[in-house]
């Protein structure tokens, strides 16, 4: 049965016939049993094992019968005819409206002069890395601007501080670890436990993601036989580089002053 029911799954087609009637033959295995205790009352301890395996095997032809139904189109349970009514109601619904998005393409929306600043700002990212600053790792120029630059500036500036501080302060602790610590199985241990601190925090407290994710980093690159210190160097420009990217085109670019929006939330 179970041999059957094995390539009926896995050539995904019905099984042929209807099969043994296993509950039927199950009644008379748990008779027997019990005949067993009736003409021997000392048996009772010698049938408690084989109890014990007829309750594991009525619980293995409930299971085949399951596994059957699937099979069985008039035993299949069927969706309800409702059901995709029901499911709508925790959909949520929006209307497109030509006329929000009109709206949205002028310099009076924030969304819209958050786009123009974030365009320009990865082009002028993206000329840097490209144009004047060769290195091996020049898309964190440009991967700093997309992070740092926020809608609005008093955002952005925290960010950039965070992004500098961490880097400088996880450059130097994954320095720390690759000069103190020579064993590659030990590094790699404190590899995996900076990745963890690092992506734990992330949407919590950047500025310990950062730590972390610096120095993750730099061990990450030891064990691809880079040299730290040339990587811990290369880190530092990028990010000093898409920082300064990024703040510029937050104080200059169209800024969204928050002190301007105080009397709105008021």
């Amino acid at each position: 049965e179970l041999d059957t029911l094995g390539a009926a799954i896995q050539a995904n087609h019905p099984t042929s016939g209807p099969g043994p009637d296993l509950p039927a033959e199950w009644s008379r295995l748990q008779a027997h049993i019990s005949t067993l205790d009736d003409n021997d009352a000392a048996a009772d301890g010698h049938t408690r094992v084989l109890k014990k395996i007829l309750v594991n095997l009525r619980d293995i032809i409930r299971r085949v019968g399951n596994i059957r139904c699937y099979f069985d189109e008039s035993r299949a349970v069927k969706p309800a005819p409702n059901r995709a009514v029901e499911h709508a109601q925790f959909v949520a619904h929006q209307e497109i409206e030509l006329h929000a998005l009109s709206q949205n393409f002028t310099l009076s929306s924030a969304v819209f002069r958050h786009s123009v600043r974030m365009t320009l700002a990865c082009l002028v990212a993206f000329i840097v890395g490209e144009g004047l600053w060769h290195s091996q790792h020049n898309y964190w120029i440009l991967m700093t601007v997309t992070i740092m630059l926020k809608p609005g500036f008093s955002l952005t500036r925290q960010r950039n501080i965070e992004r500098i501080v961490g880097t400088l302060a996880g450059g130097t602790l994954g320095a720390l670890v690759l000069w103190l610590v020579p064993w590659p199985d030990v590094r790699f241990g404190v590899l995996v436990v900076f990745m963890v601190v690092a992506y734990s925090f992330q949407r919590t407290i950047y500025l310990v993601t950062v730590v972390f994710l610096t120095a993750y980093l730099l061990i990450m690159f030891s064990f691809l036989g880079l040299n730290y210190i040339g990587v811990f160097e290369e880190r530092i420009t990028d990010t000093l580089l898409g920082c300064a990217i990024a703040f510029a085109a937050g104080y200059f670019l169209f800024p969204n002053w928050e002190s301007a929006q105080l009397t709105d939330y008021m």
